[in-house]
C-alpha cells in the first residue's frame, strides 16, 4: 500500500495521472510505463500512466472547477474591499453613522470572503509539485505525506507571516482589521514601523508557505495575481488614509515601505 502511494505521488509530480483516476482513459500511444524502484522494499512496479493532455476538456473543468471558483470569488471580494474603505465617501452619502455601519458590513463580508477563498485556493484539487531535493524524505500527516523539505520551507514562511499579521492586527484592534473600519489614529509603531501593511505582508508569506506545504501548483502560480490584488488594495486604502490623515500619512509613506521591508 505504501509503495502504491509513493508511486501515485511520483506520477502526480510529473503532472500525469493513472488511468483509473477521474474515469479517464488512455489510448495505446498516450500510455507509457513508469519503472519505479522503491529501495525500502526492493519492489519494481510498472505503472500505466495517462498524459493529462489526453483527458477530455470536460473532465479537466470538473476536476479544477473549485480552484477557479475560489479565484473568481477573490476578485469579487477585492471589489467589495474597495468599497468598504471609502469611509469619507460613504459617510457623505449616507451620513456619518450609517455610512460607517455600511462600510463595516462591506468590510466584514469582503474580509470573510478573502479568508475563506484564499484557503480554497490551497485545498482545491489541482496538480501537485515537489521540490526536487530530498523529495524521497516525507513527513506523514494522517493520510497525507508531505515532503520534508516542503514542510521546512513552508513553516519558515507561514510562522513569520502569521506572527507579523497578528502583530499588526493587535496594533490597530481586531474590529478595525476585520471590518476595514477607519482607525482613530495613525499607527506607525511596532509592525507598522516595518511595513505600512503588515497584515498583507503576512498574508503573502502565508500564501506562499501554504502553497508549498500542500504542493499545489495552481495556487503557487496564482501568487503574482494575489500580489497584484494586494497592491491594488493597499493603494486604495492609502488614498483613503491620506484623505483622513493628510500630510501625516504622506510623511509616514516616505519613511516606511508599503508591503516588503526590502522593496
Amino acid at each position: 500500500m505504501h509503495t502504491l502511494k509513493k508511486a501515485c505521488e511520483l506520477a502526480e509530480a510529473g503532472f500525469e495521472y493513472f488511468t483509473n483516476i477521474e474515469g479517464t482513459q488512455c489510448s495505446e500511444n498516450t500510455s507509457k510505463s513508469w519503472d519505479i524502484n522503491v529501495k525500502s522494499s526492493h519492489i519494481r512496479l510498472n505503472i500505466q500512466t495517462c498524459i493529462l493532455r489526453r483527458i477530455e476538456p470536460k473532465r479537466v473543468i470538473e476536476m479544477y472547477i473549485w480552484f477557479f471558483v475560489c479565484a473568481t470569488c477573490m476578485f469579487i471580494a477585492v471589489i467589495l474591499h474597495f468599497k468598504s474603505v471609502e469611509h469619507v465617501k460613504l459617510q457623505k452619502k449616507y451620513g456619518k453613522e450609517r455610512g460607517a455601519r455600511i462600510g463595516e458590513v462591506l468590510g466584514a463580508v469582503s474580509g470573510t470572503m478573502e479568508f475563506v477563498f484564499l484557503i480554497g485556493l490551497w485545498i482545491s484539487p489541482q496538480p501537485k509539485f515537489t521540490i526536487p531535493i530530498f523529495s524521497n524524505l516525507a513527513f506523514p500527516v494522517a493520510d497525507i505525506s508531505i515532503p520534508l523539505l516542503n514542510l521546512v520551507v513552508s513553516l519558515s514562511l507561514i510562522i513569520p507571516g502569521a506572527w507579523i499579521a497578528i502583530w499588526g492586527v493587535r496594533a490597530i484592534g481586531l474590529k478595525v482589521a476585520e471590518t476595514h473600519g477607519a482607525p482613530r489614529k495613525l499607527e506607525i509603531t511596532g509592525a507598522y514601523s516595518i511595513v505600512r501593511h503588515p497584515q498583507y505582508f503576512g498574508w503573502i508569506l502565508a500564501h506562499i508557505g501554504m502553497s508549498i506545504l500542500f504542493s499545489v501548483s495552481y495556487s503557487m502560480l496564482f501568487t503574482p495575481i494575489l500580489l497584484a490584488l494586494i497592491c491594488l488594495i493597499s493603494k486604495k486604502e492609502e488614498e483613503e488614509l491620506i484623505k483622513e490623515f493628510g500630510n501625516e500619512y504622506e510623511d509616514y509613506k516616505k519613511d516606511v515601505r508599503m508591503l516588503m521591508p526590502w522593496l
